[in-house]
């Protein structure tokens, strides 16, 4: 009696609002068709992942280290109970700006053995500066990707060059879904990866190293069978990653302690020599001032002849006896060059005004110490510099602001830089020449 009533006002309610009955009826058969269509279809989705994983080589376990991972530590996995074959690679993260927008991007090198990309477009990256971009970052042929490390390194200190071009686009069987991981520079996550050749990478040690697993191939990815299958290499692998983290930080802190001591040893060197240095520099000095000391003693034994003897290298003929006073009359007529409060404006040797007699037939040297002013005289009166005061030649005065007029007295000057004051470098050989002897001929 039940069953019917009910049955009655089912049928009452299917009558009052058939829509909803239909509606409710048509939700349940589409969302039983969908399931029903990924259940039969979930056997060729796997098949199809599964033969584009073994076609491209695809790893099974990835391990890395923040020490590096060296050749010893991939010979170490690849020994390994289980496993078929162990790779080491380099990859490194970086930032890349476009436009307004920072992205960061994975750069791995290509590797010879597992993880085959796909070439889509354009060529594959053969040397350093080129690169094959993501083909679902946007990216262009040709377009040119300047990096940054996103941390104090320069980039430069991962890669042999910060500059990379995109030569092709492709994609990757590390990647199978839109999202390309995370990082610990920029926004955290990954937009992109750029594979490149393996020489591109600057680094001592690789940065992971990937495995295959003995059979692995054999078994149908996404299904237990596999997951066992890699999980029992699991288990061996942890633990050797582990002892393997440890000899790695073992061997760094040898390198730097070898370091270390390179630096101490350095460092104790150049200490001897420069203690050496010092006792030779000391020991010259020494010499140098008993040497001083030894010429001061001669000095004062010797007269003005004798040192005028050294200076010149032939005897002089003494013309006034030591401690005699000079008592002979100036004849102002026998004065051929006079100097009077005379300053010449020259770098390096300045002249702040002397006054200064020289007799016919004298030879007068001016000595003294570089910058004193000894060259600045001359140049100030042949005209190369700016000279004030009074320059009398044969009791004629000069005109310090006319250039030329020294030679018009008869005054030569012989330059001590010969080649840069005498010669007219820009000029041939034939034009210096000419020069010359139309100064001779006064023309």
């Amino acid at each position: 009696m039940e069953k019917k009533a009910t049955r009655r006002d089912f049928y009452m309610e299917i009558k009052k609002s058939p829509g909803r009955f239909f509606s409710i009826l048509f939700i349940v058969a589409l969302g039983v068709a969908f399931f029903s269509g990924i259940r039969a279809s979930e056997p060729d989705m796997r098949i199809t992942g599964d033969a584009y994983f073994d076609a491209s080589d695809l790893m099974d376990i990835k391990a890395f280290s923040t020490y590096g991972v060296t050749e010893e530590d991939v010979k170490a996995f690849a020994d390994l109970s289980g496993v078929e074959k162990a790779e080491g690679a380099y990859s490194a993260d970086f930032l890349y700006n476009l436009g307004e927008e920072q992205q960061v991007i994975h750069i791995m090198g290509i590797q010879k053995e597992m993880n085959r990309f796909t070439l889509t477009k354009g060529k594959i990256p053969e040397r350093v500066g080129e690169c094959l971009a993501d083909d679902e970052a946007g990216y262009k042929i040709g377009d040119v990707i300047l990096l940054e490390s996103g941390t104090e390194d320069a980039v430069t200190d991962t890669l042999k060059t910060d500059t990379l071009e995109v030569v092709g686009l492709g994609n990757s069987p590390c990647y199978l879904s839109y999202g390309r991981g995370s990082t610990t520079i920029g926004t955290g996550s990954i937009d992109a990866f750029l594979i490149v050749p393996e020489e591109t990478f600057d680094m001592d040690v690789f940065s992971e190293v990937y495995v295959q697993v003995k059979g692995a191939k054999e078994r149908l990815s996404f299904t237990d069978e596999y997951e066992d299958k890699i999980e029992k290499v699991l288990e061996r692998a942890e633990p050797l990653a582990d002892d393997r983290g440890i000899i790695r930080k073992e061997e760094i802190v040898e390198e730097a302690n070898e370091k270390l001591e390179d630096a101490k040893a350095e460092l104790a060197e150049g200490k001897a020599n420069a203690e050496k240095e010092l006792s030779d520099a000391k020991n010259k000095i020494d010499d140098a001032e008993k040497q001083l000391k030894d010429a001061r003693k001669e000095i004062k034994d010797t007269n003005v002849v004798e040192i005028a003897e050294l200076m010149i290298g032939r005897k002089v003929e003494k013309l006034v006896d030591d401690g005699v006073p000079d008592t002979r009359s100036i004849d102002e007529s026998q004065i051929a060059v006079s100097l009077r409060n005379y300053k010449v404006d020259m770098p390096g040797e300045t002249v702040r005004g002397i006054d200064l007699d020289i007799r016919k037939g004298e030879i007068l040297g001016i000595g003294g110490l570089a910058g004193q002013g000894k060259l600045g005289i001359p140049n100030g009166i042949i005209g190369l510099y700016k000279a004030t005061g009074e320059v009398k030649i044969h009791g004629e005065t000069l005109n310090l602001d006319k250039l030329g007029d020294a030679l018009d007295h008869k005054v030569a000057f012989v330059s001590e830089d010969r080649r840069g004051v005498g010669l007219l470098l820009d000029e041939s050989i034939e034009q210096n020449i000419i020069f010359s002897a139309m100064q001779t001929n006064g023309k």
